[in-house]
């Protein structure tokens, strides 16, 4: 299940995770996610919408959500990544290395509780995304 635009209650048929008098009710794992594209360093709007995750992802937890999982991480593919790369005067590699460890030190300095951090490059993302594709073109 996959909570977006923060809602704060996830439902899934007769399955809730949310505040019924006083207590979770039928806990089910929930997922934050949010992802930033590297064509510019962090800034305050970055931070902003992290601290808006974050505090979902707690907020989940408070409920009684202790599956809920806060993933996080960095964009990588794209042709303004590529021409934010060229303008930085930098490869392509290093500068989405750069920009994302930017992210994630920054991220970590102001205390984002994510449970992981994601890279689109990574192998592990690669292979998941490939898992997903065989799995829907066969509904």
């Amino acid at each position: 299940m996959i909570i977006e635009k923060f809602d704060l209650y996830a439902t899934q048929g007769n399955k809730t995770c949310c505040w019924n008098s006083g207590r979770p009710i039928n806990v089910l794992p929930v997922y934050v996610l949010y992802f930033y594209v590297l064509v510019q360093a962090p800034h305050i709007g970055h931070v902003y919408s992290a601290v808006i995750a974050d505090a979902a992802h707690r907020f989940q937890m408070l409920l009684g959500c202790q599956e809920t999982v806060f993933s996080t991480g960095t964009d990588e593919h794209g042709t303004k990544i590529q021409e934010a790369a060229v303008q930085s005067g930098n490869p392509l590699p290093q500068y989405c290395d750069y920009i994302s460890l930017q992210y994630r030190t920054l991220f970590q300095s102001c205390g984002i509780g994510y449970t992981d951090f994601v890279r689109t490059t990574e192998d592990r993302h690669k292979t998941e995304v490939h898992k997903f594709w065989v799995r829907s073109t066969k509904l």
